[in-house]
């Protein structure tokens, strides 16, 4: 009957336990989200530590090469001074000089090899590890954008409960939305059923005056849990059974 207050009331914990489970598919959503938000954040920063990496290296054999090239410049100076030289003690002291330059040449080129093999391989690796985290990250967006699409269409259904629940208190005694809200506040089932003469959310057992009063379509508290009590046989006696 749609307007039997007992049956109304039933009706309206059906209403708030889907929509308990809407909100609780929420929350799983929204962590989804940031699972994924990390994710991404971890893959950014890898490519961009393996991106400095590869910029340090390449910073060293710049160093390294500007050191060759300045070497080398010097070295022609000094060859370019030792052909006008007439002094053969300027000459000897000029000639000391280029083997000097040489030998820091030949220190610098075994280093210079080890950074070039170095930065060949850190190139490589950034390239291949670039293109493995591009897809992932592209797959991770593509997962993040069908996760929010699923919490926009739960938020639309919330909007749209929060907009129907005031309708579906009409006609409830207030003493029974009362209680239900304040146990509504500090569990998630405020309401349950009674099967085997006991309470089904802590298994208190009922009196027979309970078990009269929940034959007679009222609803009882739960003198070990506080729940709000009744009896499923007479839902579908009543009002029919629900989905």
């Amino acid at each position: 009957m749609e307007n039997d207050p007992f049956c109304s009331f039933v009706d309206l914990v059906n209403f708030d336990q889907k929509m308990f489970k809407t909100r609780s598919s929420l929350q799983d959503l929204k962590k989804q989200i940031d699972t994924l938000h990390s994710q991404l954040a971890t893959l950014n920063h890898n490519i961009e530590q393996k991106k400095q990496q590869l910029l340090s290296t390449k910073k060293e054999v710049d160093l390294i090469e500007l050191q060759m090239k300045e070497l080398d410049q010097l070295e022609k100076d000094k060859k370019l001074k030792l052909e006008s030289v007439n002094n053969e003690k300027e000459y000897s002291s000029l000639k000391k000089e280029i083997e000097r330059i040489k030998q820091s040449q030949h220190k610098l080129e075994p280093d210079l090899v080890i950074r070039w093999n170095k930065l060949n391989f850190e190139q490589e690796d950034y390239d291949a590890k670039k293109v493995e985290y591009l897809h992932k990250i592209e797959d991770l967006e593509n997962q993040m954008s069908q996760v929010n699409t699923q919490i926009k269409q739960l938020d639309d259904e919330i909007v749209q409960y929060e907009s129907e629940r005031k309708t579906k208190e009409v006609g409830i005694p207030e003493e029974w939305l009362t209680k239900y809200n304040i146990m509504h506040t500090k569990v998630t089932n405020p309401v349950v059923t009674v099967e085997k003469n006991s309470c089904t959310a802590c298994f208190h057992h009922l009196t027979n005056q309970d078990m009269m009063d929940l034959k007679l379509k009222k609803f009882i508290q739960c003198k070990s849990c506080y729940r709000l009590l009744y009896l499923e046989t007479m839902k579908e006696q009543h009002c029919g059974k629900t989905t």
